[in-house]
């Protein structure tokens, strides 16, 4: 959006329906796009704030996401420690004393 909106005011003139038929047919097709399709936005403003509010959507499952998959490494190095511990009634080895 930095760079649209850095070219869309280098451009004089330019009628804003215009500039937001070519930022819809040129965004990768998405949730975004769809939205727009369905319901295009009415002017520049309200094109930038549903920017917006999908990017921190994004930005927000994507942490989300990160943190799942911290979570779940977490679990797999704590099954990698155990399962390099002797199990009970294992190798000879491994066995405790037990005495006579």
């Amino acid at each position: 959006m930095d760079r649209f909106n850095k070219v869309f005011m280098g451009i004089r003139n330019l009628m804003p329906e215009i500039a937001m038929h070519h930022l819809v047919s040129t965004i990768r097709p998405g949730r975004f796009t769809k939205s727009l399709i369905k319901r295009p936005a009415k002017n520049m403003d309200e094109l930038r704030n549903r920017a917006t509010k999908f990017m921190q959507i994004e930005e927000h499952i994507d942490c989300h996401r990160s943190h799942q998959y911290q979570g779940a490494n977490k679990g797999k190095e704590k099954e990698k420690d155990r399962s390099n511990r002797p199990t009970p009634g294992g190798s000879d080895r491994f066995r405790e004393n037990q005495g006579p």
